[in-house]
């Protein structure tokens, strides 16, 4: 792992970092930052942030860390993942910010991890799934198995049994969520994440259909349950 990262000047000026409850929240994800291997990625244990990330700091409980983790990836800052046992974050723009010397790191040791959790559906295999970028992209992939690895995770005695057809089908309906209602896709993450979060939404939201109908009661709740500052809506 890197000694350090870049902090550009730009993130004076981030919506997202605007966004978050606390300069806690904001502090932690700066700190963050030099401790994330090559992928971006790095533990959501709190003590292991607590012994690494905070060392000096003897005010930062797990309850304190966990509420700025929870912050940060509301507005879509991280992504928190849940691999067994163990809890990750993940920086989505990490690559985008940073000069990296992919030859001179250690490979990440979460990502293999990430990948072999999320290997359960047979649709993202790209030698049995053909793309088409009018339908859809990769982005709607993504958060597609996003939304159904959460619910595996709620409820792992559900036995998935799509076809490919039924994977392309929503995809592509992840894609009108967001070429269609105008949904921008770190807002769509953010409300899968809620979605699955919440006791009673986790029970309703269980498909990408069901996503897309409800998004405008989920904004709303979401609205309540929040700062009145965090505007989902662009």
């Amino acid at each position: 792992m890197a000694q350090g990262r870049m902090l550009k000047k730009n993130i004076s000026t981030s919506n997202k970092l605007a966004l978050l409850k606390t300069d806690s929240s904001r502090m932690l994800y700066v700190w963050l930052l030099p401790h994330l291997d090559i992928e971006g990625f790095y533990s959501a244990d709190p003590d292991i942030i607590r012994g690494y990330v905070l060392t000096k700091l003897t005010d930062w409980d797990s309850h304190k860390i966990n509420s700025c983790l929870d912050d940060m990836a509301i507005v879509g800052l991280i992504r928190l993942h849940d691999i067994g046992d163990n809890k990750y974050i993940e920086y989505p723009d990490f690559k985008k910010y940073q000069t990296l010397r992919e030859d001179r790191e250690a490979k990440s040791e979460i990502r293999p991890l990430l990948l072999e959790n999320s290997g359960r559906t047979p649709a993202l295999s790209k030698d049995k799934v053909k793309i088409s970028k009018d339908k859809y992209n990769t982005t709607d992939t993504e958060l597609t198995n996003y939304l159904y690895s959460l619910v595996k995770e709620n409820y792992p005695f559900i036995v998935d049994k799509k076809t490919e057809q039924q994977w392309e089908n929503d995809y592509e309906e992840m894609n009108r969520l967001n070429r269609l209602d105008g949904r921008d896709y770190e807002i769509v993450r953010a409300v899968i994440m809620w979605s699955q979060q919440d006791p009673f939404w986790k029970q309703n939201i269980r498909s990408v259909n069901k996503l897309r109908e409800k998004f405008d009661q989920l904004l709303i709740k979401i609205k309540g349950a929040t700062d009145s500052k965090v505007k989902f809506v662009s």
